[in-house]
Parts: C-alpha cells; sequence; structure tokens
C-alpha cells in the first residue's frame, strides 16, 4: 500500500462536505489516509477509537454518502479515484475482492452500489478513468464523451429503486430546508411516482428531482398551513 495520499478539493470543498460536523471531515481525512490502493479500510472502529471519533460521525459520513459501509465493518472511500490515482508500478490491489465486485463506479471516479446506467463493473487490476469512460461510452453508444452531461454524472441516486437523482450538495440543502426526516420521506414518495411509470417516461418526467422535491414541500406546507387556518377560523366563529 503507498504511504502518500491525497485529498480533493473537488470532494472537500462542497457545501455537503463543510457542512458536516468538523468530527466528522476529521473521520473522513484520517480513514482516507489509512485506505488501501483501492480505498478500502479494515478497520474504521479501530480508527475511530484512535482520534476520539463518534458513532455519529460515522454514520454522518454513509448519510452523505462520503464513504460506502459493509455489513462487515469495512468500508470504501466513495471518492476514492477522485482523490487519488496510484501509479501501476506500486499499485497492489485490495484484499476485499468480493466488496469490490459488489461496487460499480462512475465516469467521475465515484463508487456507487445503484447500477443507473453511468456506471459500470470496476475493472479487474490497476486502470484508469478512460477505461470507465471507455466502457461507459461502450455500454451507452447514444452518449459520447464529449456530449455527455457532467451534471448528471455527479448526481447520486437516492430511494429504494434509485430513481431519485441529485448532487449531494442539492441533497444537503434539501435536508437543511425540511429535515432528515421529510427528506427521506419525499425521496420515497417520487421514487414510488416514477416507478410506476416506464423508465423512459420517469427519466425525463422532471428536469431537476432536486426542483420537484422543492416544490412538492413548498405545496405540502401551503396544504398544512391552509388546514391551521381553516381550524383556527372555525374556532373563533
Amino acid at each position: 500500500m503507498a504511504q502518500r495520499r491525497m485529498i480533493s478539493l473537488e470532494v472537500i470543498d462542497t457545501d455537503a462536505f463543510l457542512d458536516m460536523p468538523q468530527s466528522s471531515q476529521l473521520l473522513y481525512f484520517h480513514l482516507n489516509a489509512r485506505a488501501d490502493d483501492d480505498g478500502f479500510v479494515a478497520n474504521p472502529k479501530r480508527v475511530m477509537r484512535n482520534i476520539g471519533s463518534q458513532d455519529d460521525d460515522l454514520r454522518v459520513l454513509v448519510g452523505k454518502k462520503f464513504i460506502i459501509s459493509f455489513q462487515d465493518g469495512v468500508c470504501v472511500i466513495k471518492h476514492w479515484r477522485i482523490n487519488n490515482f496510484v501509479r501501476k508500478d506500486i499499485y497492489k490491489e485490495t484484499k476485499y475482492l468480493d466488496l469490490k465486485q459488489t461496487l460499480l463506479i462512475r465516469p467521475n471516479g465515484a463508487y456507487t452500489q445503484t447500477d443507473d446506467g453511468r456506471a459500470v463493473a470496476i475493472p479487474h487490476g490497476h486502470f484508469s478513468l478512460d477505461d470507465v469512460n471507455d466502457s461507459v461510452t461502450e455500454r451507452q453508444p447514444s452518449i459520447g464523451k464529449v456530449s455527455e452531461d457532467k451534471d448528471s454524472i455527479d448526481k447520486e441516486t437516492y430511494g429504494e429503486s434509485g430513481l431519485v437523482k441529485m448532487t449531494i450538495e442539492e441533497h444537503s440543502k434539501l435536508i437543511e430546508a425540511i429535515g432528515e426526516s421529510n427528506t427521506k420521506l419525499l425521496i420515497e414518495e417520487l421514487d414510488d411516482y416514477l416507478g410506476t411509470m416506464t423508465p423512459k417516461k420517469a427519466e425525463t418526467k422532471y428536469a431537476s428531482h432536486y426542483k420537484a422535491l422543492r416544490n412538492w414541500a413548498r405545496r405540502k406546507y401551503q396544504t398544512q398551513k391552509e388546514k391551521v387556518e381553516s381550524k383556527q377560523t372555525r374556532r373563533i366563529a
């Protein structure tokens, strides 16, 4: 395993990262420093004990989608290949090959567990993001490297069926505006709604799922406000 690790400003300069508690940010740096050449960390709990982190710090990183956690306790840095590129002559593949095979990778280098059509299976051994882009292009002949929308690549998938797509920043803004539980509830509602449509119609139903959810939240708030005002009016009468 290489001894030098890097952190990309594309990851840590986002509102989603900076809005996290400093203790969660610190844990992210320590996990990144101790990851193997594929971004896997064998003992996140021990790292947490050593630096005094709490379980909530790890849960925040998982919830904000900065790491992916597995049932056996191992975790992987989601944006590992955005942060780091290990040269072929010093690269040593992770020993967690069974877990690695459960992941997909997007053209921007982010790991994912959801097959949304913009990710492919991780190549064996050492590879570059050019290899990933070539695989995505082959899988989607109608989408070329030049014309592909960068924003669509950077979006994460949410909901039980993974049909809701937003950037990490958009998801963070929703939570800040309406709370985590309400955000989750609305995402599942939209996910179920899109699931009733054909894949093609679901893909084009809303230009922005983030804006659609904001509008849904605004309408629900207005409806609830009108109900309260109506009850108050009847009491006065």
